[in-house]
């Protein structure tokens, strides 16, 4: 009686009761509700439905290496937790059969200081590892799911660590709510979602991980704040959408040595109220052989979004880019509507710019950021970032086709383009204001434009190019001769026999500004007209010898 007695009082003063084994065999909800036990798999376990559930606080399960099959003949979960603390699974294998969502490998909700360490959790049906809580660890640990969402994480003030989470149609690794989290060394991969995606989640921090998606975005962010994205990765390599990093109504973060890539789409998006955000050493890319896409997007509902941005060091690379292997290449960047753009209508990408082959040297490398059926107005949304993102030397921009077909007024659209002109020049970059070509139907309209918006810019000190008198009836002879349809594809956009005539005469006029000192020539420009110098100072020495 004394020695019973004495094992009661010991329990008591250390909390620890001894070690509970669990010999394989088939289970049933096998409840957990001893405190302060560790529980150990001594073999593999199954359960037609529920295999484990935790009912005290203090517990921890070690898998000893061993598997739990669960769900096997109904909707099962390998292992649940209500509202119970100090939770430690380690060393465990979870494999969950059923298709229902609401089975789960781990479910973990309502918890203080869970640890799930060295393990894996898959699901056919639901998450494969699901926590809600605070103080959370999983480390070196596997989420798998087919249906569901890999690894599941509503928590604050948590390390997830060493891990990876696979999804074959929904999120891989999934944020919601999460604030003032450490994600470090972690992979996520998504069949048909995203790989990492972050929902109204703030002040996280992510290093060294990487989100893939097959159809959807490498990272996703949405109405998130003050999270830092450093050493990482976006990637989708998928065909038909998806973005490398896709940020949506989220403000204050910052990207640091981050990598979006993109098949067919962009590197990153920036959508909506995204603002304030920082981007560093950041390279973005659309890297698909068919893409006519960029390595940085914005797409900005108000004026208030424009410029508020950082981009230091940013790398943008993609098919609409024109360059040489010339180290010193000086970058042009043109903006305006689906004639910028090209892709149009059959066309192939690069229209004008293309075909802008800016001679000698080769020098120029050509950046286009035009977006088809965008107005003037719109333009000017995304002008400041475009500018800042790829600190041109010069800028083209062109607009007008879409803006007379809504109607929009003329001087509002003359006064967008010299907007983006003064915006452009406040920030060191050299605007060339392009007029734009006939629109079949609005012949009259276009010309009215183009002489307003000439004068006005010329009259701000502006330099313009004269688009349409290269493609009109009687081309490049100073006048407005009327709409040729044999320069375009159709009512609107200018063929490739069109946009070469563009191309040719774009890089003529703008030689010929080099030749009056108002383009930056490069290296082996200044060489040449050097050369040239220095062969007539040469015979004038010559002359002037002969006459003394």
């Amino acid at each position: 009686m004394r020695f019973r007695l004495f094992l009661f009082l010991l329990v008591c003063v250390t909390g620890t009761a001894s070690a509970v084994d669990i010999p394989s065999g088939h289970i049933s909800g096998y409840s957990l509700n001893s405190a302060g036990t560790t529980y150990v798999l001594t073999g593999n376990i199954l359960a037609n439905t529920n295999a484990f559930s935790v009912a005290a606080n203090d517990i921890v399960l070690d898998g000893n290496g061993y598997k739990i099959d669960c769900g096997l003949n109904g909707t099962g979960i390998g292992l649940k937790s209500y509202g119970k603390n100090n939770l430690t699974i380690k060393n465990l294998i979870i494999v969950q059969h059923n298709s229902d969502s609401l089975s789960h490998g781990i479910l973990i909700q309502n918890t203080e200081n869970t640890k799930i360490i060295n393990s894996t959790a898959s699901s056919i049906g639901g998450a494969g590892i699901s926590v809600i809580g605070n103080n959370v660890t999983v480390d070196r640990c596997i989420a798998s799911s087919v249906s569901g969402r890999a690894l599941y994480l509503n928590v604050n003030n948590s390390m997830i660590t060493n891990s990876t989470a696979v999804s074959s149609s929904s999120y891989g690794m999934e944020f919601s709510n999460s604030n003032t989290n450490l994600i470090q060394n972690c992979i996520a991969q998504a069949y048909s979602g995203n790989g990492i995606s972050l929902i109204a989640s703030n002040n996280n921090y992510f290093s060294n991980c990487a989100g893939f998606s097959n159809s959807s975005h490498g990272i996703y962010l949405s109405r998130c704040t003050y999270n830092t994205f450093t050493d990482s990765i976006g990637y989708t390599n998928s065909t038909s959408s998806g973005d490398g990093v896709y940020i949506s109504d989220s403000t204050n973060n910052t990207f640091d040595q981050v990598t979006a890539s993109s098949c067919l789409k962009t590197g990153f998006f920036l959508n909506n109220m995204t603002i304030y955000n920082n981007f560093t050493n950041c390279t973005g890319e659309s890297y698909g052989e068919d893409s006519l896409y960029n390595g940085i997007w914005f797409a900005f509902p108000e004026p208030e979004c424009a410029g508020t941005n950082i981009y230091t060091n940013f790398v943008s690379h993609s098919n609409l880019v024109k360059s040489s292997t010339n180290l010193n290449l000086v970058k042009f960047l043109v903006i305006g509507d689906s004639i910028t753009a090209g892709g149009a209508a059959g066309l192939p990408y690069g229209a004008y710019a293309y075909y802008a082959n800016l001679s000698p040297g080769n020098r120029y490398s050509f950046y286009n950021v035009g977006l088809a059926n965008e107005t003037a107005d719109k333009g000017r949304l995304r002008f400041v970032d475009e500018v800042n993102a790829y600190k041109p030397e010069y800028v083209s921009i062109m607009y007008g086709a879409n803006d007379m077909k809504y109607d929009r007024p003329q001087q509002d659209v003359i006064d967008d383009i010299l907007w983006m002109a003064a915006k452009a020049k406040a920030s060191g970059v050299t605007p060339i204001i392009l007029l734009t070509p006939a629109r079949k139907g609005y012949e009259t309209t276009t010309i009215d434009l183009d002489k307003s918006l000439n004068s006005q810019a010329v009259a701000a000190g502006y330099h313009v190019f004269n688009v349409y008198d290269t493609i009109d009836t009687v081309p490049n002879n100073g006048d407005y001769d009327g709409y040729n349809s044999k320069y375009y594809v159709d009512n609107v956009h200018p063929n490739q026999a069109g946009n070469k005539l563009i191309g040719d005469a774009f890089a003529k006029y703008t030689l010929s500004l080099s030749s009056q000192g108002q383009v930056q020539s490069s290296p082996d420009f200044i060489d040449y007209v050097f050369s040239t110098l220095h062969s007539s100072m040469c015979a004038i020495f010559r002359f002037i010898g002969i006459r003394s």
